[in-house]
């Protein structure tokens, strides 16, 4: 499967201390930390088209194209030691720690809760894809059926007219903030500024 546009600025952290398992999965650049865990980014298994198919089924709309591409290659993500989750198929409630049994976050389960608390945004076309997280803010990532994607966060939103879009700007804000060994600014301030630049309302 191709790989999505934004996939070389994640490749490029690649290095012998970077863990590939038989199953798919890709674990890249470990952090200079004791966490068993503790790598720049993390790939899943990709799914199949099989599986896409009933993701669908059970979330009564379709996925757009874009977002079919990137779980085709990786079942949902976590970029810049988690603080970029992008959601997936696969569901695991086990608590292991171990690297072969890791997934994302449920990209079903979110939006079971989504469509109740988000009703006029899911009626509207939009599904929950993913978040971004600093030290005490949040945003979320929206995908439209139209294929548009929004950053929401409380104090405003960005519209973005594609995923990929989306993500290089996240990538553009959030980046800067990490290098091969992590969190730069261990107070979180760059990357709290970074969130916030995403969402400032317009003048």
């Amino acid at each position: 499967m191709n790989e999505p546009t934004f996939a070389h600025r994640l490749l490029q952290y690649d290095d012998a201390t970077s863990l590939a398992l038989t199953n798919g999965a890709r674990f890249i650049r470990k952090l200079p930390d004791d966490r068993s865990l503790g790598y720049l980014h993390k790939l899943f298994p990709a799914v199949t088209d099989r599986q896409l198919d009933e993701l669908e089924e059970a979330l009564v709309r379709p996925i757009p194209v874009a977002y079919r591409a990137f779980l085709l290659w990786s079942d949902g993500a976590c970029f810049f030691d988690n603080s970029i989750y992008l959601y997936g198929f696969a569901e695991n409630q086990a608590r292991s720690l171990e690297p072969v049994d890791q997934t994302a976050i449920s990209i079903r389960q979110e939006n079971q809760l989504f469509s109740v608390a988000e009703s006029e945004r899911w009626s509207a076309g939009w599904m929950k894809v993913g978040n971004t997280v600093a030290w005490s803010s949040k945003v979320d990532l929206l995908l439209h059926e139209d294929g548009a994607c929004a950053i929401i966060g409380v104090t405003g939103s960005h519209v973005a007219g594609s995923f990929d879009e989306a993500i290089h700007l996240l990538l553009d804000r959030i980046g800067p903030c990490f290098s091969g060994d992590g969190l730069i600014d261990r107070d979180y301030a760059n990357l709290e500024a970074g969130l916030a630049s995403l969402v400032r309302p317009a003048n």
